[in-house]
């Protein structure tokens, strides 16, 4: 059968599981993972989905939709992208491969319920946050002297005109696949 090794599928989606606890309390048993964090913390996810490819009762509950960051299901991924995503090729083959990998692990341990955690960061609308951002809150401690290029309007201004050929909604997708728990 197979087992998880990171160096022969280091492109892994699976989770890292670093540790298993189970204590008392209460005289109940509680159980506690530690894991490495699905998704990453360095940029603003604007999406979320949590997908199966099933449809039964796979949309996003009203109190899961007023969350500051809801986590969506096949539906409304089905409603918010009707005609799916679009890859680049050498992307779209990693990740089926990947995910085909993934499976196989899954399959020796025989865990058929999982899911794929999808993040979308769209990088058009970060970009216009970062600008609404800039007006709110200009920098005080400016010198003024063009010495910081990141915050002069010129640089922005010549980053917008070279993105202005680019396509709109540009987007970069994370994706991670989460088993269910084992227990």
């Amino acid at each position: 059968g197979y087992y998880m090794n990171l160096n022969q599928n280091p492109r892994t989606l699976l989770p890292k599981f670093f540790g298993l606890y189970c204590y008392q309390s209460n005289s109940k048993n509680v159980r506690l993972i530690a894991m490495n964090n699905l998704l990453p913390t360095s940029i603003r996810l604007h999406l979320k989905y949590d997908l199966k490819g099933s449809t039964y009762k796979r949309k996003a509950n009203k109190s899961e939709r007023t969350k500051k960051s809801p986590t969506y299901k096949d539906l409304d991924f089905m409603e918010h992208h009707p005609n799916g995503i679009s890859l680049e090729a050498d992307t779209y083959s990693a990740l089926i491969k990947t995910i085909q990998r993934d499976c196989r692990v899954l399959e020796s341990f025989k865990i058929m319920d999982y899911s794929l955690l999808v993040g979308v960061h769209n990088m058009d609308q970060a970009q216009k946050e970062k600008q609404e951002e800039k007006l709110k809150n200009p920098r005080k401690d400016s010198q003024g002297d063009g010495s910081d290029m990141e915050d002069a309007p010129e640089a922005d201004q010549a980053m917008l005109d070279e993105r202005a050929g680019a396509a709109l909604n540009r987007t970069r997708w994370v994706f991670h696949c989460r088993p269910f728990p084992l227990f």
